[in-house]
């Protein structure tokens, strides 16, 4: 009788140590995936963070851009942090001069009515629209779309 409850026991050992085991290295794996998958967010929140368009593209007034230097910039536009207003035609269209989308960041709080004057098609993704005036002109030759500070047919999405 002893050596069949010894054999119980052992048995039972066994099993119990089998599943803790399992539990153990199921936690392990789900813990490694976690770890994983907070390194690719911080990797793609690191990227984000390095889209920015060069300081240098700007003309800058008391944190107002003003000025945009098409020649030698990106037409995906990230305006930096800091910048607090986009003024009268900073970004206004000349021949060839476009631009494809605009990162508005949320120290931004006023926008020129024709600050994009003549952009056609632009992006605009608003970071804290709350904080700023999405102005929408009318006008029925742009019935297509938006016409956001002076850029027709535009449209914009709210991060």
């Amino acid at each position: 009788m002893k050596e069949n409850g010894f054999v119980t026991s052992a048995l039972l050992y066994g099993i119990l140590s089998l599943f803790l085991l399992l539990i153990l290295g199921t936690i392990s794996v789900i813990g490694s995936r976690k770890l994983a998958n907070d390194k690719i967010k911080q990797s793609a929140l690191d990227d984000v963070q390095a889209l920015t368009t060069e300081p240098s593209c700007f003309e800058i007034n008391n944190d107002k851009i003003t000025g945009y230097n098409f020649e030698k910039c990106p037409q995906t536009v990230f305006i930096p942090e800091g910048i607090t207003s986009i003024g009268k035609e900073a970004f206004k269209y000349n021949e060839g001069e476009y631009l494809t989308s605009v990162t508005i960041p949320s120290t931004v709080t006023e926008v020129a009515s024709d600050a994009f004057a003549g952009q056609n098609d632009v992006m605009f993704i608003l970071k804290n629209p709350n904080e700023i005036i999405i102005e929408y002109v009318e006008d029925a030759k742009y019935s297509q779309g938006g016409n956001y500070w002076g850029a027709p047919s535009s449209t914009y999405r709210i991060d």
